[in-house]
């Protein structure tokens, strides 16, 4: 982002132009998206990141007691 309050824009990094040459493939562009409108491939078709609950749970397989999130998915 750059700029401040009603000013900030998404932009690339030194305002580069966007093109698979100086892309790294690194995913901030979907991390800073404001809308929404850019997604990662992997939750492609799952619905918004707002539809989407998070449970926290406890992992039963042995007796450590690791803690991990599953994810609900409202319909």
């Amino acid at each position: 982002m750059t700029g401040r309050g009603f000013d900030a824009l998404p932009d690339t990094a030194f305002s580069r132009p966007r093109s698979l040459q100086n892309c790294e493939f690194c995913g901030q562009c979907v991390s800073a998206c404001p809308t929404g409108a850019l997604t990662d491939r992997k939750s492609r078709g799952l619905g918004l990141f707002t539809e989407v609950r998070r449970v926290k749970t406890t992992c039963s397989y042995c007796g450590t007691g690791c803690n991990f999130f599953l994810v609900e998915m409202h319909q």
